[in-house]
């Protein structure tokens, strides 16, 4: 069943910091992961309908030059979520705060070196009668430019191994108890080199679409 949305939000702009407020109404929110028992105690899981989920959220985005070689960028999102699980076997209402937290450090060095580290954090929060843990990861990488045409990176992903998906589900009315752990991607060290065989002198190209090169014809 398809979900509909309506949704308000309002913003405020200053200088790098950006703000917004929005509240949210959606019917027939469609959930991934639901945890459902057959008559013989089989657990399986899919993809349910609530009945409504309502999400009220503050977001906060801030970027800044803390000096000349680091570069800091913050976004951070508090939530509160009220949502109505429509499933037959669980028809209960459910409430839950929630917070998302991403930054990113770009750091220049000497000799053409460059250093990013990015951090993300979500807490827990709430899907239909599921509840994901809070997860979290790391990421770093290097790299150093040779001239204008070559790049040589170093990037590593996760680095500490947190970023998973640990769902749990307890109902006890239900007698529902249940813990899934699902590692849905791959750490990796990627080491990359990249080369502009092009000739940086050349200058650009414009190119003019159909109704520019008409208008230059009528003009002419």
């Amino acid at each position: 069943m398809p979900a509909i949305s309506d949704a308000l939000k309002g913003g405020y702009h200053a200088g790098k910091w950006v703000t917004s407020l929005q509240f949210s109404h959606t019917k027939n929110e469609i959930t991934v992961w639901q945890p459902e028992i057959d008559g013989v105690n089989n657990l399986t899981y899919r993809s349910q309908n609530l009945k409504w989920l309502n999400t009220l959220a503050l977001t906060n985005s801030w970027s800044s030059g803390i000096t000349r070689w680091w570069e800091l960028q913050a976004n951070a999102t508090g939530l509160y979520q009220v949502a109505q699980a429509g499933a037959v076997q669980y028809s209960l209402q459910f409430h839950q705060w929630g917070l998302n937290v991403d930054m990113t450090n770009s750091i220049r060095l000497p000799r053409d070196f460059s250093v990013e580290i990015t951090a993300s954090f979500q807490s827990t929060t709430r899907s239909g009668i599921a509840v994901y843990l809070p997860a979290g990861s790391l990421n770093g990488g290097i790299q150093k430019k040779f001239g204008i045409k070559g790049t040589v990176r170093l990037a590593l992903d996760d680095i500490l191994n947190t970023n998973n998906w640990r769902i749990k589900t307890y109902i006890q009315e239900k007698n529902l108890d249940s813990y899934f752990d699902y590692s849905f991607h791959n750490r990796f060290i990627r080491l990359t080199y990249s080369r502009n065989f092009g000739n940086n002198k050349l200058k650009a190209v414009k190119l003019l679409s159909g109704s520019e090169e008409e208008r230059r014809r009528v003009n002419n």
